[in-house]
Parts: C-alpha cells; sequence; structure tokens
C-alpha cells in the first residue's frame, strides 16, 4: 500500500484566499437560505476576515489560528 501511495506523489492543491472561499461558499450555500441566515452570516464573515484578512491563504489557517480569533471574539463580546 505504502509503494502505491508513494507512486501517486503529491498532488498540487490550487491557493485559496479566505475571501475567494467565502464567495464560493455563499455563491454554493445561500440559494437556501432566508434573508436574515445570509445577513448574520456576512455579519460573522465581517468580523473573522477583520482579524484574519480575506486575502490570507485558506491553508495558513490553523487550529491555533481559529483559537485566536475565538478568543479576541469573546473579549469583545465581554466590552
Amino acid at each position: 500500500v505504502a509503494e502505491q501511495l508513494d507512486a501517486r506523489g503529491t498532488t498540487e492543491r490550487p491557493q485559496v484566499t479566505l475571501g475567494e472561499l467565502w464567495s464560493r461558499y455563499v455563491l454554493a450555500e445561500s440559494p437556501g437560505w432566508r434573508p436574515a441566515t445570509l445577513v448574520s452570516a456576512k455579519n460573522q464573515w465581517s468580523l473573522f476576515a477583520a482579524r484574519v484578512g480575506e486575502s490570507r491563504l485558506a491553508s495558513e489557517i490553523s487550529a491555533d489560528v481559529m483559537d485566536e480569533v475565538q478568543r479576541d471574539l469573546r473579549r469583545w463580546k465581554t466590552r
């Protein structure tokens, strides 16, 4: 099995920014959403994008980055 996996090599994944990923997600999912759901999703995205930047590559977002964002949002809510 290991030889077969090695023979396939690695596959290059396209580099996608968070903004592109968000746009694709909204395009695919939002047709079934109610208007208030879209507003809520956009508000949440705005907070996230303001913290990490929508031009950042999606592959750069680790669990540690998500933890930092979550901590920041909790601090912001308690103000």
